[in-house]
């Protein structure tokens, strides 16, 4: 008997536009609550984000967000594994060192970071991921 239903958000479970069939979505997630079916998104996404797709869906997921160093249920994160600052840096010097040909996204409690100097259009598709 399934109880637990695991996806990953970008090329499996949202489209090529970033969303998903929400009409879809609204009778499959009755079903499954009918069923006791618990539905998590796993994704490299901040929770913040997940929960800016899914509105007031996002209630009743377990989400696994930041590539699972988070897990939120009911708004309250029940799960967190969090570098510290000092280390944080430290890895983002050594990445550039490497090359500068990428862009760098810190994502920290409050929200994901990028360098001010990364160019409008690269900073929309940072935001779209």
């Amino acid at each position: 008997m399934i109880k637990l239903v695991l996806s990953d958000m970008d090329g499996t479970f949202l489209n090529n536009s970033g969303d998903f069939n929400r009409e879809l979505y609204k009778d499959v997630k009755k079903l499954m609550k009918e069923k006791g079916v618990v539905f998590a998104p796993v994704t490299g996404k901040q929770c913040e984000r997940v929960e800016e797709l899914f509105g007031d869906d996002a209630n009743d997921l377990w989400i696994l967000g930041d590539s699972a160093t988070r897990i939120k249920h009911n708004g309250e994160f029940v799960y967190e594994s969090l570098m510290s600052n000092k280390l944080g840096l430290e890895i983002i010097r050594l990445l550039e060192e490497i090359s500068l040909d990428h862009t760098i996204i810190a994502c920290t409690r409050n929200g994901a970071v990028i360098k001010g100097n990364i160019s409008q259009e690269e900073a929309a598709i940072v935001r779209c991921l």
